[in-house]
């Protein structure tokens, strides 16, 4: 099959290194092999999972059909830029990745206009969403004494996804 397919530039394969006997070269093909997965894991659900139903929720608000779209939305971009910068990567810590420039790659790749990924779609399953992607990082910053106000807004627009204000 010769017809291009558009997707997305981005990829990463993270693997633990832990295997009991030899193994393939899997770093010739770019894979990033770890002494552990656990911080990777926890960027992915904290920056990525968490940001791109924060801006699901909040596209969805204004009536935006596309993930790209209510990322380049401005408001919307800097709400889930605050979140990340301010409380999700002091959160994380120095945990040998690269958290800001983790956060612009997966920022950048919601902007593909390619990847017609619904925020409907992304939207949906909030009840489980913030349990395990948000609330560790609330409970974080009350652990380290600082108040998460760009991390609240995540349930909150979540609430008013689910239950939209009349208006004014």
């Amino acid at each position: 099959d010769k017809a291009p397919v558009m997707g997305e530039t981005f990829i990463q394969w993270v693997v633990e290194n832990n295997f009991r006997d030899e193994r393939p070269n899997l770093e010739a093909v770019g894979v990033e092999m770890v002494a552990s997965v656990i911080p990777y894991e926890e960027a992915k659900i904290r920056i990525l999972n968490s940001s791109h139903s924060c801006i699901a929720w909040a596209g969805t608000l204004i009536g935006q059909q596309y993930i790209h779209e209510s990322t380049l939305t401005d408001f919307i971009y800097a709400i889930a830029d605050r979140y990340v910068t301010e409380d999700v990567i002091p959160c994380l810590g120095d945990n040998g990745i690269d958290l800001p420039a983790y956060r612009d790659v997966v920022l950048k790749r919601f902007t593909n206009p390619y990847i017609q990924d619904t925020n409907q779609r992304v939207a949906a399953d909030g009840f489980s969403k913030i349990p395990a992607m948000i609330a560790p990082t609330l409970q974080e910053c009350y652990q380290r004494g600082v108040r998460p106000q760009a991390t609240a807004m995540l349930p909150a627009l979540f609430f008013v996804f689910l239950y939209p204000l009349p208006p004014f």
